[in-house]
């Protein structure tokens, strides 16, 4: 999704979307101890965890997830690392785990 020197590949927003979920403890296999500052992107993406949680069919709608975490604002690819970590079962199947 992210080739090696893309553009996308340096872009903030989703980097932070997925140490946010890996500092969540919400990806199958990481322990994070470090902790990261505030970031809009971490919340957005541990929102979008816990509304695919409750409905997995928004799995299949980017934009309508996007909607739902967001409202109109621009996506920056956080929805393709919460959905790419998802798709290939590597998001945890609930928050008691």
């Amino acid at each position: 999704l992210f080739g090696k020197g893309t553009f996308s590949q340096s872009k903030g927003c989703p980097r932070l979307a997925f140490l946010g979920l890996c500092e969540a403890g919400l990806i199958k296999g990481v322990n994070s101890s470090q902790r990261l500052k505030y970031s809009k992107n971490k919340k957005y993406a541990i929102e979008a965890v816990e509304l695919l949680w409750q409905d997995p069919e928004l799995a299949s709608n980017k934009k309508a997830l996007w909607k739902k975490v967001a409202g109109a604002k621009a996506h920056n690819s956080q929805m393709d690392v919460v959905l790419s970590l998802w798709f290939n079962d590597l998001i945890r199947s609930d928050s008691s785990q």
